[in-house]
């Protein structure tokens, strides 16, 4: 809801040293979650020119468009998967556009 970050514990990963990194974020209104967000911004900038899928999960059923569009802006991901959690259920959204 809100687009301000969060304080989050320092990671000493080398990420130059993977391949393929996964991002996993819940949807917090529409949006991506604020401990991702700034993981995101701390790390656009490692992660340009690698091989990153992110992973969304979220109640509604509709598509996080927003979500995508803010992800978007910080690095270019190769795949973006949504999964719809209702209840004691889940499917994968189709059709997700990375534009």
């Amino acid at each position: 809801m809100h687009k301000w970050g969060m304080n989050l514990e320092k990671i000493d990963i080398d990420l130059s040293n993977y391949s393929k990194i996964i991002i996993v974020s819940p949807i917090w209104v529409f949006r991506i979650s604020s401990p991702i967000r700034k993981f995101l911004t701390e790390i656009a900038e490692y992660i340009k020119d690698k091989n990153v899928e992110i992973v969304l999960t979220h109640f509604n059923p509709l598509v996080p468009n927003d979500a995508i569009k803010e992800i978007n802006s910080f690095i270019k991901p190769t795949k973006i998967r949504s999964f719809i959690t209702q209840l004691d259920h889940y499917k994968e959204a189709k059709n997700i556009k990375i534009s």
